[in-house]
């Protein structure tokens, strides 16, 4: 991914990666493997703003109006091998094994700044400020797999996976080249996990599937600053029982429903706790006619504090703002109930939706004594969410066909006696031309996916909008496959602004960051195939995995 209009040619690559996968197939036995890197260059400008009650504000501006003030440059791999061995054509073992690295040198993030400070828009004190932030981390997974079919009415699936996560980081920060503080620690993290399902089909027309789930994990933190050394440990042990009833009542009406009980026993450095999360699953799908059918769908989803969120240290972000985990976050569940309307074999699409919690981890803030504002976690009270996502595909003729897709929604959320409400929209639409003879595929997208999701006292906005143009062509039987990509510089209908807002009682701050470097960039991807032989079996792997990084990805 170029930025062939760049005026630094140190700008000129934004993005690039490279993977391949190998499969080798030997009578009853698969290997395969698999390579991913990908390496980040980003380079924008960013502004923070910062507001007080008291008429104090502080501005962060780049030091002049065309510098790059907040640079990121990720790199990252990722490694995997596995093999399934196939008994006989009931029973497969397999085991997958990956291993992922991103170097402490190659993960640097910098923020530069002229920072003002002013009362009642009067200017009374000025400084350069910079942040630095390295990281490095490295995880790996090691999951044994067994299938069975024992025959036409009972099945199993099982896993068994253990897992470790390693993280370091060093945070830097200064002003007037004066160093203000140096932090630096280690996250570490084992856990194992444990999956067995089984599914006994009782007729044509009725199944049940009965399983059990562990999941253990064991969290060490150790903190650095000014010489004084900080630990923290956490552990958890889940246990889950499910089992769900399926039922095909007829060709127009089906369903399938069930409860999942999940308990959670979380002990953060000797503070013990017990939790008991229910997890209720509706599936009813009605089938009108030919061309009309309704599903309405009920789900329940538990979701657990990452290391950043439980452990306690405060990391400062600059003079007037830290962060400080909270160790006492409990597992939050999030229902989800939605009515889609599937029209013309799914060419339209329309499903309403309602979400919903009670405990839902969120990130919050409060101005302490000291006129610090902190930032934080907490379970929050009350989360909803509701809105309408629809999707459309018009076909004209065997070789054009438009797709696009809108979600419409309303996000709030209760707390500390205040509510914060949220109204957003994303929207996809392309227009799709594809020759079959030859292979050839053109055309354009215009996507608005910047929105805003929700916090306790603001939001976040990620994402990106965007026009491009693209074109994709095979070569040598479909062999090579050659697409370029370009982002147009259109700015009509789409916003360049990725950054969070957050209001709290005297204290407001708004910190953003100029994407604008969307324009004019060009995609480039080659892709390869080499294949020798007619057959290849692989077993396709579902293994959960939990990423620990809570930064979003620019692009």
């Amino acid at each position: 991914m170029l930025d062939p209009d760049t005026k630094n040619s140190d700008y000129l690559f934004i993005q690039n990666g490279a993977n391949g996968t190998i499969n080798y197939v030997y009578n009853k036995i698969n290997v395969y493997g698999k390579f991913g890197s990908n390496l980040n260059n980003f380079n924008l400008q960013a502004t923070d703003r910062q507001e007080y009650s008291s008429g104090l504000t502080i501005d962060k501006n780049p030091i002049d109006k065309n510098d790059m003030n907040a640079t990121m440059h990720q790199f990252s791999s990722d490694y995997t091998v596995g093999a399934d061995y196939y008994l006989n054509p009931k029973h497969t073992i397999s085991f997958e094994s990956n291993y992922s690295v991103s170097p402490l040198s190659k993960n640097i993030t910098e923020e530069n700044y002229n920072v003002d400070y002013l009362m009642n828009e009067n200017v009374f004190n000025n400084f350069l400020s910079q942040g630095i932030n390295k990281t490095s981390s490295n995880s790996n997974y090691n999951t044994l797999f067994y299938t069975a079919k024992y025959n036409d009415k009972n099945s199993l699936n099982s896993n068994f996976t253990f897992s470790n996560y390693h993280e370091e980081y060093i945070n830097n920060y200064k002003e007037n080249s004066i160093i203000k503080r140096i932090e630096n620690g280690t996250n570490d993290k084992n856990s194992t996990a444990l999956n067995i399902d089984y599914t006994h089909t009782f007729s044509n027309s009725s199944s049940i599937e009965l399983g059990y789930g562990n999941t253990w994990q064991n969290q060490n933190n150790e903190y650095t600053v000014e010489s004084t050394v900080s630990d923290f440990n956490y552990t958890d042990t889940r246990h889950k029982f499910f089992s769900y009833y399926a039922w095909q009542g007829s060709k127009k009406l089906s369903a399938k429903a069930g409860l999942a009980v999940e308990t959670s026993t979380p002990n953060a450095d000797g503070q013990k706790n017990s939790y008991i999360i229910f997890q209720p699953y509706t599936d009813l799908k009605y089938k009108a006619s030919k061309v009309v059918d309704f599903k309405l769908k009920y789900r329940s989803e538990s979701n657990y504090p990452s290391i950043s969120q439980t452990n306690p240290f405060t990391y400062v972000i600059d003079q007037n703002s830290i962060r400080t985990g909270n160790p006492s976050l409990r597992p939050d569940v999030t229902h989800k109930i939605s009515l889609q309307s599937n029209i013309l074999g799914g060419l339209l699409t329309i499903e309403p939706y309602f979400h919903f919690s009670n405990n839902y981890i969120t990130e919050t803030g409060s101005l302490k004594n000291d006129s610090i504002f902190e930032y934080s976690y907490h379970n929050s009270g009350k989360y909803k969410n509701y809105g309408v996502e629809a999707n459309l595909t018009v076909p004209f003729g065997k070789s054009l066909f438009l797709q696009s897709s809108v979600n419409l929604y309303n996000s709030s959320i209760e707390y500390a006696g205040y509510t914060n409400n949220v109204n957003d929209m994303s929207m996809s639409h392309q227009l799709v031309y594809v020759n079959e003879k030859s292979g050839s595929v053109a055309g354009f997208q215009y996507q608005n996916g910047l929105c805003k999701y929700i916090t306790a006292q603001g939001y976040n906005m990620w994402n990106n909008d965007f026009w491009i143009l693209f074109v994709q062509q095979p070569f040598f039987k479909k062999r090579l496959s050659v697409m370029l990509v370009y982002f147009t510089p259109i700015t009509w209908g789409v916003d360049f602004k990725q950054g969070n807002y957050i209001h709290s009682g005297a204290y407001s701050e708004t910190k953003l960051y100029d994407i604008s470097i969307l324009k004019n960039i060009v995609m480039f991807e080659l892709t390869y195939r080499f294949n020798k032989g007619k057959t290849v079996n692989k077993t396709e792997k579902n293994i959960e995995r939990k990423s620990e990084k809570t930064s979003k990805g620019l692009f």
